[in-house]
């Protein structure tokens, strides 16, 4: 009976301990790039003029920086979301492929 508990034991481990891990690193990983960026803040001031110029020219400066970074740390928020999936779907996939190497 131990064996089977042992064997659930893995399954358990395997099917949801270890992907939990994996996704919370990602959303840690995600929520750190974002920060870098400065997403939220520079979503909330997009409007507001930078380097406290409140000309029309200063804010049109701020708006095209402020867009620049926005789509810059998007793109960044969605290359490391993509890498977080894959990193997931290779931990599921890897006993497939494994199993498929050893069989042929």
């Amino acid at each position: 009976m131990e064996l089977v508990l042992g064997q659930f034991g893995f399954v358990r481990w395997w099917a949801v301990l270890i992907p939990q891990r994996i996704w919370l690193w990602g959303k840690r990983v995600i929520w750190l790039v974002g920060d870098a960026f400065a997403v939220q803040a520079m979503v909330t001031h997009w409007g507001q003029a930078i380097f406290q110029d409140p000309t029309w020219q200063g804010r049109i400066i701020g708006i095209l920086i402020r867009t620049v970074r926005i789509v810059i740390g998007l793109f960044a928020q969605g290359i490391t979301v993509l890498l977080v999936i894959a990193a997931l779907a290779a931990w599921y996939l890897f006993p497939l492929v494994a199993l498929f190497k050893v069989i042929v």
